[in-house]
């Protein structure tokens, strides 16, 4: 991790006039810990600089793992959570994303032609939320970068993490009360009445003005916790 930092990753910062922060994306169970060490390492050569962290979570916590202390799941889940603390002090964000396993099924719809199985039809699924979700980071004269972005969202000072959610593809209105998807909360969650927000950063593309209202009119009905919409 040290010699990346001293060799390509200053390179590339001395090459940026003025770099917004780090995006990075990683799998907990085979590249956490070195993450870890990287992201420790990162703080302290950099330390006002935004990093913003999209960690995969491993299956462990799905399966069950009572009267097994060996199992791989233990040591998976135990894995995911000691990189889940260490983020809470290294990266500005942290967005989890859960394995396709736990994803509500209400994503798995007839216009995605997607098999939850296949990896690469995963990984596409969440690229394109994610895209979506950074594309105010690269648009020429906005007025979000990923500091901002993480301040938005982290506005109390003490909750670095947040949900993905997103409807993939987009088809109708009707999507937003039917097949808006959490990919970072467990399914049982989902539905959960307890389950709330405490602020929304939104991004929206290609709507015509009359799904843009009817976005607005539900967007309108969405309850948060004392917080904010950004969009």
């Amino acid at each position: 991790d040290h010699a990346v930092t001293d060799g390509s990753l200053r390179s590339f910062f001395e090459e940026c006039d003025s770099p917004q922060g780090l995006h990075i994306m990683n799998d907990t169970s085979t590249f956490g810990g070195f993450m870890n060490s990287f992201l420790t390492v990162i703080r302290d050569q950099y330390t006002k600089l935004p990093c913003l962290v999209v960690p995969f979570l491993s299956t462990g916590i799905t399966r069950q793992l009572e009267g097994d202390k060996n199992s791989a799941g233990i040591k998976n889940v135990i894995n995911d959570a000691l990189y889940l603390r260490s983020l809470n002090e290294t990266a500005s964000m942290s967005i989890p994303i859960q394995p396709t396993i736990s994803w509500p099924s209400k994503l798995w719809s007839k216009w995605l032609c997607a098999q939850p199985e296949n990896i690469y039809h995963n990984s596409a699924i969440v690229s394109a939320m994610l895209e979506s979700v950074t594309v105010p980071l690269r648009l020429r004269g906005s007025q979000i970068d990923l500091s901002s972005l993480s301040s938005k969202l982290n506005w109390r000072g003490n909750t670095p993490f947040s949900e993905l959610s997103g409807i993939f593809p987009f088809k109708s209105a009707a999507d937003f009360d039917t097949r808006l998807a959490n990919l970072s909360a467990f399914s049982i969650l989902n539905n959960s009445p307890e389950y709330s927000q405490l602020t929304r950063f939104e991004v929206s593309r290609g709507f015509t003005p009359s799904i843009k209202s009817a976005y607005d009119d539900w967007s309108s009905r969405q309850s948060l916790d004392g917080a904010f919409v950004s969009r």
